[in-house]
């Protein structure tokens, strides 16, 4: 329920993983577990165990639901940090960087900077984007402040096209992980990166800039500047892996998500949903805080 408009609740992630160790029907009459989104009120209609998705800066809600998938680093028991790149449609081994194929790949290049951004909100990549390109062009291929003569069909394929890419979240939140540089890491172009604090956990930072590992924002734009200027330098950025030692990080593994699931089903027959306890619904303990008893609103429910 509550999903974006092209979702598909008989062919997705969360149902291929449920399929590895359970027997699954999709039904909308008296379900035993419930997927949820952000868009809609239509799962308080259902009185089930309830996991909530995000891919948004949306924290779950553990007064509404029994578990999540969501960008949260909580390590709670109920929520499962899921990176929405995730979902995607990538292979882990499409991000294995084969040394022999590197000089070809950067033959391939150019353009000196890409940029692919449809929100017009999003002030701080909109603030570097104008910065970078006083030094040189930086090619905008999205439907915001487009100077390519109109929107790319191919994303990955325009990306493909150069040396850097303005892989800016639209905003920073710890384990907040998008597509962005994720789609800059397929398209093979370097990304450079503002967003998650805790970057450095999914991927190699050598590989690309990181915007908090310099001091100011004009010492990265320097540093940009001299590994366009030094094909030497850009090749040895370019051949670092974009996982650590080459090797995929935990969230790719297939079976982590299907083992999530098999721990939440196993529980639904000894757990009561929280869609049926009235007094955790009235009382919210903040998760990753520590809990401080609300007791005289417990008085007063008792009584």
């Amino acid at each position: 329920m509550d999903f974006w408009e092209n979702f598909n609740p008989y062919n997705n992630h969360f149902l291929d993983a449920l399929k590895k160790n359970h027997n699954v029907e999709v039904t909308s009459k008296d379900p035993d577990l419930l997927f949820y989104s952000w868009l809609g009120d239509n799962q308080k209609y259902f009185k089930c165990t309830k996991i909530f998705y995000t891919p948004e800066i949306i924290s779950p809600k553990y007064w509404e639901c029994d578990y999540a998938l969501s960008f949260q680093r909580w390590k709670d028991g109920k929520n499962l940090r899921y990176p929405n790149y995730l979902l995607y449609n990538y292979s882990a081994s499409q991000l294995i960087k084969n040394k022999d194929e590197i000089k070809n790949l950067i033959d391939q290049k150019r353009g000196f900077c890409s940029f692919i951004v449809s929100n017009p909100n999003a002030s701080k990549r909109i603030e570097f984007f104008n910065k970078l390109s006083k030094y040189k062009k930086v090619d905008s291929g999205g439907r915001y402040i487009n100077n390519i003569g109109g929107p790319v069909n191919n994303k990955i394929e325009f990306l493909s096209q150069y040396k850097f890419n303005i892989a800016f979240e639209n905003c920073i939140s710890d384990g907040y992980t998008t597509e962005k540089i994720v789609d800059a890491m397929i398209g093979n172009t370097i990304p450079i990166y503002w967003g998650n604090p805790y970057i450095e956990e999914e991927f190699n930072t050598k590989s690309f800039f990181n915007y908090d590992n310099y001091q100011t924002e004009d010492d990265l734009i320097d540093d940009i500047i001299s590994h366009d200027k030094d094909p030497e330098k850009y090749y040895n950025k370019f051949i670092e892996p974009w996982f650590h030692n080459n090797q995929p990080n935990e969230f790719w593994n297939e079976d982590r998500l299907a083992l999530f699931l098999k721990y939440v089903v196993n529980s639904i027959p000894n757990k009561k949903p929280i869609s049926k306890n009235w007094l955790k619904k009235e009382i919210y303990y903040p998760i990753g805080k520590k809990v401080v008893p609300y007791l005289s609103h417990i008085k007063r429910i008792i009584k």
